[in-house]
């Protein structure tokens, strides 16, 4: 499980795009006015200050629509505006659907979890036997990655590729994020199913979700209709067109592509138990266990954050512009999809602050003072931030304090990082190890 405080807490960088949220949509009459004031203003904090050049948010607590809001471009050559209907590249958040269907067939008893892989797909080599079905879901199988077969359309040839690569890990020796697990969960969805994964994806999930809109798509070249373009930073502060190409084997790791209007009916029909039931949900955001004992930080296709009390929430980012997160004990869910930034941000964060901004006790204390210092930074500056730390954030008790020196100090080597350097001496000098203690006392 990743550790928290995360990399918001990413570096600060400078050069933001301002956009306003102001022209999105809100769902009529779904939570009181000041309740949307609040997603608003972390919103705008963040598209401002990371220079988001388009997206679409929601926050839904069980089926009940809290907020949802489209903002910026879709092409921002064209200046076509982005709206509920526009489609965005998934990238590896396409991982939690491939997790879900799987989880499907499990519950229906046409796959087992503690099986072989090798039960599924017998032409896979002898020396693969001992990994399972859990194994390939979770990143713990120690395969090697197909991707280092470059050039490779064609499934058969990247399955011979693969077969002759070293294999870097033993099963279960560690966590290794790589695409040859997915290839093969596609692969063992179609043996079971008798179909292609497009079309048992669409019949046993997509449609049952209502997600009308969804297309299998991972070439970045091809015309989809209604697709946002995707971009990425450059060097110079501008925008590059993002080309990530993921051949159709590889769909089920990272080639859907979807729209906020489908994200909003996934969402709610995860909330009851339309798609699976609640022991089965369970079961699929459960860490598998180590060879040295620990639990993993990542399930069955659903990458696992700690928060508050031991909870945890469950989901994945894709290509660093989309993320899907459950928070289960909080009953919330929050869709984050965007097409591009010119400073990079981990959208883990900023699910969790809105999620945060339902009302829901969800942060450790610790991220709790951290994003609210941020947030006070990206909107006010400097002067804000101490008045926050003075006033808002730091109560009085030793441990709190201590928070506080902490987020202070990470907060002034990041801007020194990313070249801020009058910053980072301004808040050494008003806010240095002792002075940031102090602020918290009478």
């Amino acid at each position: 499980m990743k550790t928290l405080v995360r990399p918001f807490l990413l570096a600060l960088l400078p050069g933001a795009l301002l956009l306003s949220v102001s022209q999105g949509i809100f769902a009529a009459d779904t939570t009181d006015t000041s309740s949307r004031a609040k997603f608003d203003t972390t919103l705008t904090a963040y598209t401002d200050f990371y220079g988001i050049t388009g997206g679409a948010v929601a926050v839904l607590r069980g089926e009940q629509l809290l907020y949802e809001k489209t903002f910026g471009d879709a092409d921002v050559a064209l200046g076509v505006p982005v709206t509920t209907d526009t489609l965005f590249q998934l990238s590896s958040t396409t991982k939690v659907f491939t997790a879900t269907l799987m989880t499907m067939l499990a519950e229906e008893g046409m796959v087992s979890f503690d099986s072989p892989v090798r039960r599924y797909l017998p032409e896979l080599p002898e020396n693969w036997s001992d990994v399972l079905v859990v194994d390939i879901m979770s990143h713990l199988s120690g395969l090697p990655e197909v991707l280092e077969c470059e050039e490779i359309e064609d499934r058969d040839a990247a399955l011979s590729c693969v077969f002759q690569l070293e294999r870097p890990a033993l099963r279960r020796e560690g966590f290794s994020y790589n695409q040859t697990n997915y290839m093969l969960v596609m692969m063992i969805i179609e043996a079971v199913t008798g179909e292609s994964f497009p079309d048992a994806l669409s019949r046993r999930l997509l449609e049952p979700a209502g997600m009308s809109l969804a297309v299998l798509n991972g070439d970045y070249q091809d015309v989809v209709p209604g697709r946002a373009t995707s971009y990425y930073p450059n060097e110079g502060g501008g925008l590059v067109l993002r080309s990530y190409e993921f051949p159709w084997f590889l769909l089920s790791a990272a080639g859907l592509n979807v729209s906020l209007t489908d994200m909003i009916a996934f969402s709610q029909s995860m909330s009851g138990e339309k798609l699976l039931s609640a022991k089965w949900k369970t079961q699929m955001w459960r860490p598998p266990t180590l060879a040295d004992g620990q639990e993993a930080g990542y399930a069955l296709g659903w990458d696992l954050d700690e928060l508050r009390n031991d909870d945890l929430s469950a989901g994945h980012e894709g290509g660093m512009l989309t993320t899907f997160r459950v928070y289960p004990d909080a009953g919330l869910s929050v869709v984050v999809l965007t097409n591009g930034m010119h400073d990079f941000l981990g959208l883990d964060e900023l699910a969790d602050v809105l999620a945060q901004s339902a009302e829901a006790d969800i942060l450790t204390p610790l991220d709790s003072v951290a994003y609210r210092v941020k947030l006070r930074y990206m909107e006010k500056g400097l002067d804000a931030t101490q008045a926050l730390i003075a006033s808002e954030v730091c109560i009085d008790d030793e441990d709190s304090k201590q928070d506080c020196s902490e987020i202070l100090e990470w907060l002034t080597g990041q801007l020194a990082d990313v070249g801020r350097d009058d910053d980072a001496q301004e808040l050494l000098k008003r806010l240095g190890a002792e002075e940031m203690v102090s602020l918290s006392s009478p």
